[in-house]
């Protein structure tokens, strides 16, 4: 599948239907930032449109100035926002990190923002990159949220992070004939 690198610094699969803003550490390891842009990827191919940071850095995005805006907007317009939480976004979050996150520091009043003016949280949800980066989940209003591993016991597992995203159910139904017409039948049958 051919996905391209929009002006609008988000990825573009053929059929886009839902809008996900993914939040991470631009600090992070180059292994979790790989994982993010194979997460990136992988949501395209089942028609979901993904913005990363990243993506915006490395295009056109904003200076350092004009991150709050630019991630308000991205906050704002997205159908699900992800919060890819690891050890390089928790030390951001919490301030104790070495360089100046200005993404995560923007990310933090936003969420803290949506919260306070009690809107919907269920756009909301934390991915953890492995099992036990759930230690460095930052604070209370992201544990309550929906919380996705992606990878466990060294297997990947995003289905259930697109069934989310997708809101498609877990389980179909088969579909069930109906009982009377089925005995009908079979009487009908016995008779002729």
């Amino acid at each position: 599948m051919y996905i391209s690198m929009r002006d609008d610094c988000s990825l573009t699969p053929p059929v886009s239907s839902v809008k996900v803003f993914i939040i991470n550490s631009p600090e992070s390891t180059e292994l979790d930032l790989q994982l993010v842009r194979n997460l990136c990827h992988n949501l395209a191919d089942h028609s979901i449109e993904t913005v990363a940071y990243e993506y915006a850095m490395f295009q056109h995005g904003p200076d350092q100035s004009g991150i709050f805006q630019w991630t308000e907007d991205k906050f704002t317009d997205s159908d699900m926002i992800l919060f890819v939480c690891n050890k390089s976004f928790f030390d951001a979050w919490n301030g104790s990190s070495e360089s100046d996150d200005a993404f995560v520091s923007a990310s933090r009043q936003l969420l803290q923002g949506h919260l306070t003016s009690k809107k919907d949280i269920s756009k909301l949800a934390v991915v953890l990159l492995r099992e036990h980066d759930q230690q460095y989940i930052p604070s209370l209003y992201l544990k309550n949220l929906s919380m996705f591993v992606l990878f466990h016991n060294g297997e990947c597992n995003e289905e259930e992070l697109v069934r989310y995203i997708l809101q498609l159910p877990r389980f179909i139904r088969p579909q069930v004939k109906d009982v009377n017409s089925v005995v009908t039948h079979v009487l009908t049958e016995k008779t002729v």
